[in-house]
This record gives C-alpha cells, structure tokens and sequence, in this order.
C-alpha cells in the first residue's frame, strides 16, 4: 500500500489518520486530533511493525479500504487513549511500581498525548471554561457607520476584505481604509500584525505603549496608565475650559447648578461608565466645579450643602464620585440578578468575575468580601475595579445567615470577623448544630 488518509471519531474527539510506507513491515503512520476547546497539530510516528499491521485489501475485496482503515483507527485510538488514561490513574494510586520505570511511559508522543488528555480533562471540570464556552462568540460591533472588526489571524482580514468589496460592488459602498484604525486587545505591541496591516493601508496602530489611547464610540480604550492619565488630562481641560465659557453669562446660583449638572459635566457622565479616575481626578473636578459655582458669591456655600437635594436646603449639585458609582448600577443589576433570559453582558461579566484566582465558591462572592478580590482583573485599569468600588459605596452586605458551614470555612478569616459598636471582634456567623 503506497499511501492512505483516514478520519475517526470517537466521542466528541476527532482524530485523522494517514499511513505511508515503502515497507511491508514497517509503516511510518501519524495522527492527529482535535476536540472542544483545544485543538492539535502534532503528528506522532506510530510503529507498526512493532503493534499491529494493516491488513492489505485488493480492489475486489467486499470491504472499501477506507472503511477498514476507519474501523481500524478507531479501534487503536480508543485503545490508546484508555491505555493513558488508566496509566495516568494508576500512577496516582500506585507510584512506586517499577513498571512505571519503562521507557513507554518516558517516550515524547506519550507525554504529550498526556498532557493533551490531562488538559481536556481540567478544562471540562473548570467552571470558568464552561461559562466561557456559553457565552456568544463576537466577531464584530456594529454601530451606525461604525464597525469594530475582532481579528484573530491574517486569514480574517483577508476574508473581511473580500466580503467588504463583493458588497461593494452591489451596493456602490466603499470602505474608507484610511479612516480605520487597529488596536491590540491585550495591549501588546505585535509587531507582525502591525506590518501586516500596514501593508493593507492601515497605518494608524494603538496598544499599550502609544500616548493615546485608540476611541470607539466616544469611549477612551485605556490600556496603560500613561493613557488613563492623558484621558484624565483632556476631560479636565475641557471642563475647565467650559467652566471659563460659562462663566461669562450672567447666571444666578441655582442657575450655574443646572448648567454645571446638565452642560458641562455631560461629557463626563458619558465616559463614567468606562473608565476608571482615580480619586485625585475627583478631586481636581470637585475644584473646578465648586469655584464655577460659588464665584462672585459670598459668603462661600459649602460643597456638601451644594450636593444635598432642594428639599433639604441644598442646591442638587450633582457630585461626580457619587454619579460614577450610580453609572455602574446597571452593570451591578446583571451581576446579582440576570432575569430569565440573561443576555451576552451577564455572562461576559460572570466569566470575568469567574476567573479571578480561588473563585471556586462563586462570581458573585469577591463583590461582597474584599479579600477575594485578587489578580490581574483587579488592576486599577480594569473595568472590575469600577464595580468593586460601586458595591463599597452602596454598603451592601450579604445575608450571612444563608451560607453553609463549608462555605465559611473556605473564606479568609477577616470575611467572617466584624468590629462591633463596642470595639469587640465578634463572628459574623452562627453556626446551628
């Protein structure tokens, strides 16, 4: 036989086969598979003449050579893979057998088909990987005239562009190259992908290195704190330069309260609910906004007084902490209760909150215990830190009474101790026997 392909499935596993040898004895055959979650290239030599050797079936023969190959694929990659499995379970249970010394269990196609079964195998029982399997996949944001293109590889954006010019050529459509502009998701620098594109007309490039960072819809994409800083930098500026615009009308006080609630702290109410200030940036605009206010009026009214409702003798500023922590409101809605039908943004936030370390108790639990609160996902960039800060100054506190004993011993110790009015740690939780 010069030379075969085949294809078997076991399962959810695919795996194909091809087979080619001058030799009747000896056959060099590779394989590989692929399933749910993790796919794989590698080709692995198999020995025949050591194992098993494929029956050779003539043109005349009743049955197909495929289907024999087939049938014969399936049978060693079902007894492979058993093999491993059973190998690596009696490894754990029985360590010091000297069987284990054998150099199959040393050999590179071995380990790696193991490695390959361990990791399917921890995917499948991992929470964060299933919740990230449910969620939808994206593969562009589409808004009016404004379309964000999600690339994984060169192929994507050759295939884009070959759907953008068919349509164009129906439609009398063009795609303004020199207007698109391409960002790294993960802020790195890519440079293969940079030359790429630039090769394709696409010369304007973001990632977490540039001054600036790249906007969509109005939003500031900040990937580094160089950025959060230029962002920071640029909202003042404009509030201050409205600040000095308004400021030359003829306004009564509760006038300059409406104006600054409704006019010039408008563009920032938009933003609130991406980024993430620090509380100096709250402390510059309280400034800016509380001199607006109250120039050319003695005596000084408190800012406090400014912020509490007309009711209480106050003016209804709106301070701008407070507002940022009511922006995220609807964010915290999808977070504790989805409704029936939970849309993409539930599930995009449960996985997020899924995969901060230690998190095998639930998404919900690092919003209300803030030593669960650990990782990269809680960076002062990251949009998870925006709903932290939202549940710390809503004060809200889990109903303790409803966790199980297990529950609590696995939380930190300083989640299940609270300080007392009378200055005595007590326990948070009341165990019934």
């Amino acid at each position: 036989m010069g030379g075969s392909e085949a294809q078997g499935q076991i399962g959810k596993t695919e795996f194909q086969y091809s087979c080619a040898g001058a030799k009747e004895n000896v056959r060099a055959q590779e394989w590989s598979y692929s399933s749910p979650g993790i796919r794989s290239n590698k080709k692995t030599p198999i020995n025949c003449g050591s194992s098993a050797r494929m029956a050779e079936l003539g043109p005349g023969d009743p049955i197909q050579p495929t289907v024999a190959e087939n049938a014969f694929v399936q049978a060693i990659m079902m007894f492979r893979k058993t093999f491993i499995q059973d190998s690596v379970l009696m490894m754990d249970f029985h360590p010091c057998y000297p069987i284990w010394q054998h150099s199959v269990f040393s050999d590179p196609a071995y380990l790696s088909f193991k490695r390959d079964i361990l990791q399917i195998e921890a995917q499948e029982h991992d929470p964060a990987h299933t919740l990230l399997q449910s969620i939808h996949s994206v593969k562009l944001l589409a808004y009016a005239d404004d379309i964000c293109l999600f690339l994984g590889h060169h192929d994507d954006y050759t295939l884009a562009m070959t759907h953008f010019h068919n349509y164009s050529q129906v439609s009398n459509a063009k795609l303004n190259i020199d207007k698109t502009e391409a960002f790294s998701l993960g802020g790195a620098a890519l440079p293969t992908w940079r030359s790429f594109l630039e090769l394709h007309g696409v010369t304007k490039w973001y990632d977490k290195k540039s001054v600036s960072p790249i906007r969509y819809l109005g939003f500031h994409m900040v990937q580094s704190p160089v950025q959060r800083h230029y962002v920071n930098d640029r909202i003042l500026r404009q509030i201050a330069n409205a600040c000095n615009l308004f400021s030359q009308r003829q306004l009564s006080l509760r006038g300059r309260v409406m104006v600054a609630n409704s006019l010039i702290l408008s563009k920032l109410w938009y933003q609130l609910r991406v980024i993430a200030p620090p509380l100096s940036f709250f402390g510059k605009l309280r400034s800016l906004i509380y001199q607006f206010v109250t120039k050319r009026f003695n005596p000084a009214i408190g800012y406090s007084t400014l912020c509490l409702p007309r009711q209480q003798g106050g003016l209804g500023l709106l301070d701008a902490r407070t507002q940022s922590m009511i922006l995220q409101f609807r964010w915290l809605e999808m977070i504790l209760d989805g409704g029936p039908r939970p849309g993409f943004c539930h599930s995009l936030l449960h996985h997020h909150l899924a995969l901060l370390p230690d998190n095998s108790l639930g998404p919900r639990l690092p919003c209300f215990f803030k030593p669960l609160r650990r990782g990269p996902l809680c960076d002062h960039l990251s949009f998870l830190r925006r709903i932290f800060d939202a549940f710390d100054g809503f004060a809200w506190t889990p109903n303790t009474s409803q966790l199980s004993p297990a529950t609590w011993l696995r939380l930190p110790m300083t989640a299940a101790i609270t300080r007392s009015h009378d200055e005595y740690w007590t326990l948070a939780c009341t165990i019934a026997i």
